[in-house]
């Protein structure tokens, strides 16, 4: 999760971006801030927690705060990723108005009409221009509601969605690769080389970005000392802990919690 906390404070943040076919993202991530992902061309394929989904032109995910995502390649595509934060809806919108607006959140990706999408890009490409015109978002966010084509694809050639199934369910109790391997009644090898080929990880790699993801949610939510979150998550050492989450995000757990605090405080 390189980096994963990305805050944008009350503004809404959009680009646009190409990639080439194969074009993988090389770690997993999360945002702080509500996405949604438009599929301008083409179509790739997006690891959210422990599901492969498959988007084509005119696709639209939408991915809610603290879920971990990455951008698994595909075909030549180009994206429009869209960035605002709950604070950027809260200076105009009632409460009851915000949650019928994110409700199009309850679903993971959305298929539109060509008109419907052209008219929501449209509408954020003005909205980059002029982001006091904030009009612009809710009208996007209720054209996506009211698709109701939606279509979640499983990527058939996924053979390792069950381990990131069991991963995101036992992470604090997982003891190694022996381990998974014998729940899965597969060799190590073999257990590594399908999940690394499925999502572009390691399973130590993923395992850690789920275990540290917890312990985010934790710090920010909970006033647990951070040993007992260490434990909490799987892991044994504090040290160790303290090493992986400092890699992760680039601060150490009780820098984290700080910064969370003052946010908090700030809002």
């Amino acid at each position: 999760m390189k980096n994963v906390y990305t805050a944008f404070e009350e503004q809404i943040h959009i680009d646009t971006i190409k990639h080439y076919a194969n074009w993988r993202m090389p770690y997993m991530h999360y945002h702080s801030v509500y996405e949604l992902l438009l599929i301008n061309k083409g179509g790739f394929s997006q690891l959210v927690d422990d599901r492969i989904l498959t988007g084509y032109q005119y696709d639209v995910f939408t991915i809610p705060p603290y879920m971990m995502h990455k951008n698994n390649g595909g075909m030549d595509h180009e994206r429009t990723a869209v960035n605002f934060p709950i604070e950027y809806l809260k200076k105009y919108y009632t409460q009851a108005a915000i949650e019928e607006l994110l409700s199009c959140y309850d679903k993971e990706m959305h298929t539109l009409s060509r008109e419907d999408f052209n008219y929501i890009f449209s509408e954020l490409m003005e909205l980059k221009k002029h982001p006091e015109e904030f009009y612009r978002l809710a009208n996007v966010l209720m054209v996506i509601k009211r698709s109701d084509r939606y279509q979640t694809t499983v990527l058939p050639k996924s053979k390792s969605g069950g381990i990131s199934e069991y991963i995101n369910r036992h992470y604090n109790e997982i003891t190694g690769l022996s381990q998974l391997a014998e729940k899965f009644c597969v060799s190590k090898e073999h257990l590594c080389r399908v999940f690394k080929s499925d999502t572009g990880m390691t399973v130590s790699e993923y395992t850690s970005k789920v275990r540290i993801k917890h312990a985010c949610d934790m710090l920010r939510t909970t006033d647990k000392k951070v040993t007992d979150i260490a434990f909490a998550v799987g892991y044994e050492s504090l040290g160790y802990f303290n090493r992986v989450f400092k890699k992760e995000m680039g601060l150490s757990p009780s820098d984290f919690r700080k910064e969370q605090f003052q946010e908090t405080q700030n809002d």
